[in-house]
């Protein structure tokens, strides 16, 4: 995450799925403006708990545990964000 922290909003977030371990289950994604968030299998909205790394995604950033805060309800998107 960037130097300036996020607050959570109700606003959707667009970013593209960095990295995802399927083994683990976690991931990260990151917005365009650099801020990265990590997610878990069981925020992926689908409930397919599996997501390509590269995949454009719209999201809610909440709250996670450590104060830091985790992306939530990744969509895939049919067509990428805007940069």
């Amino acid at each position: 995450m960037s130097s300036a922290d996020p607050v959570p909003s109700a606003r959707p977030h667009l970013g593209r799925v960095t990295s995802f371990d399927p083994r683990r289950g976690l991931g990260l994604v990151t917005e365009a403006d650099g801020d990265q968030f990590e997610f878990h299998a069981t925020a992926i909205a689908d409930g397919s708990r599996v997501i390509a790394a590269g995949t454009a995604v719209c999201f809610s950033v909440v709250a996670g545990r450590g104060g830091r805060y985790e992306a939530r309800a990744l969509t895939a998107l049919a067509s990428p964000p805007a940069a």
